[in-house]
């Protein structure tokens, strides 16, 4: 299990000698270049969601006698607001990528910059790998497959009330037995956690959460009256489902309907007309009751 643990995981006994920073933290024309090329199913709304990386800076830290020098490069997040920093070294991006690749994942991953042997720590080509670092970072952030994946939450040393609600935004919407899952996710880490609730408060989760609403006000639930065998089988699975997702969606809406501190959420549930497809759930709900 050790040898799955990012380089990073270990704890750093050198001294940080020298600081390069960068001019700005925005994307890099790179990153925007390979994001618009990305092909429209890798874009979910996560594009709303504010969560960002940057590698705005390096750090030359210093070798000693057994130790040669090394370049850590600064990785800065935005968590909807609350920002954290991680020094990660070249080889941590390698572990990263190689992770993902073991992964066997559904999608094309961005190209990782290539090793260089002599002068890796010279100025010109740290900056230019920053560069390209961070268009990697970025890049790997659009992409549903990868967010979904733990390793890249393992890599930014990140905690389920960060990416449950990425995760939930990038499931497969066509599978019911995935979004269950990912409510719990977000009311176990984020809404029965203190001071986390700001995490739905933004456009992003709003919209998606009406999506929700709306598709299951336009479902029945599957009732296995008239069946028999498998199918009697199958039918009773598909209505645990559905009562899991209704269930675990009134949990995630209740306290941002209700909480002082979500007024955000509900203008932005005003504005996706959350509180008429509530009305139709409630209706579909009693015809389902009435049904069974």
């Amino acid at each position: 299990a050790g040898s799955r643990l990012p380089p990073h995981s270990h704890a750093r006994s050198v001294r940080v000698t020298h600081r390069r920073r960068a001019h700005g933290a925005a994307p890099t024309a790179a990153a925007r270049r390979y994001c618009e090329a990305l092909p429209a199913r890798t874009l979910p709304r996560m594009d709303k969601y504010p969560l960002k990386v940057s590698i705005p800076s390096t750090e030359l830290v210093r070798g000693s006698m057994i130790l040669n020098p090394h370049t850590d490069y600064i990785v800065d997040i935005d968590d909807c607001g609350q920002r954290y920093q991680r020094a990660r070294r070249f080889k941590s991006f390698e572990w990263l990528h190689q992770q993902l690749r073991r992964a066997q994942l559904q999608c094309v991953l961005p190209e990782l910059p290539g090793k260089k042997l002599l002068g890796k720590n010279d100025h010109a080509f740290v900056d230019r790998r920053r560069e390209s670092l961070q268009s990697y970072l970025q890049a790997l952030l659009k992409i549903p497959e990868v967010i979904t994946d733990n390793n890249i939450w393992c890599f930014l040393d990140l905690t389920l009330a960060t990416y449950a609600v990425p995760r939930f935004l990038c499931r497969d919407r066509s599978s019911s037995t995935e979004t269950a899952p990912r409510l719990q996710e977000i009311r176990k880490h984020v809404i029965e956690t203190d001071n986390q609730l700001f995490r739905l408060c933004n456009a992003a989760v709003t919209t998606e959460l009406t999506a929700l609403v709306r598709a299951e006000a336009d479902s029945a639930m599957v009732s296995p009256s008239g069946s028999s065998g498998a199918g009697l089988q199958r039918n009773d699975a598909q209505l645990t489902t559905k009562k899991e997702i209704r269930k675990r969606l009134c949990k995630v809406l209740e306290p941002l309907l209700t909480h002082d501190r979500t007024e955000a959420a509900r203008q932005g549930f005003m504005e996706t007309g959350l509180f008429g497809e509530l009305l139709r759930l409630l209706h579909r709900v009693q015809e389902d009751c009435t049904a069974l």
